[in-house]
């Protein structure tokens, strides 16, 4: 008698299959979400977001895809530092705190450009930090980010 062969793994494959490219499609880039990209701030915004929720994949997005900063180990490196104040993952409290708010402050125009700050509030610190930001087409775009003393008080 001839045993005919289970269709069992061909379903599973065809799951396994369309979950994986539902959760590639799940992640949201700032075109699909609305973003108004012709608004330096609204960058600004976004660009808080994504690094305060450790957003990888939104983070790359908001970045000029020609900078040497959009590489995906920049952005790692972006989003670590952040990642260890908001949540150290060596038991030890950050020295500033517990991290209580992240907030996108003004957008100051630098040459062509425009600097965009935000402060992210900490029990026992404040730390600055701000974007560079360049109009490619008509739409701003993260080139950088810094940590910096001045420009959030």
């Amino acid at each position: 008698m001839h045993r005919r062969p289970s269709i069992a793994p061909s379903i599973l494959a065809a799951l396994l299959l369309a979950l994986l490219l539902a959760a590639c499609g799940s992640a949201s880039s700032p075109q699909e979400t609305g973003l108004d990209r012709s608004d330096p701030a609204a960058v600004n915004a976004a660009w808080v977001t994504a690094v305060q929720q450790n957003d990888r994949a939104a983070a790359l997005a908001l970045l000029d895809a020609g900078s040497e900063q959009a590489s995906a180990f920049n952005v790692d490196q972006y989003l670590g530092a952040v990642a260890r104040h908001i949540s150290p993952t060596d038991g030890k409290p950050d020295s500033a705190g517990a991290f209580l708010r992240a907030e996108p402050l003004d957008v100051r125009e630098v040459g062509a450009g425009r600097r965009a700050y935000s402060r992210w509030v900490f029990e026992k610190k404040t730390r600055c930090y701000y974007a560079e930001l360049a109009e490619i087409g008509g739409q701003w775009t993260v080139t950088s980010w810094y940590g910096t003393d001045t420009g959030c008080v």
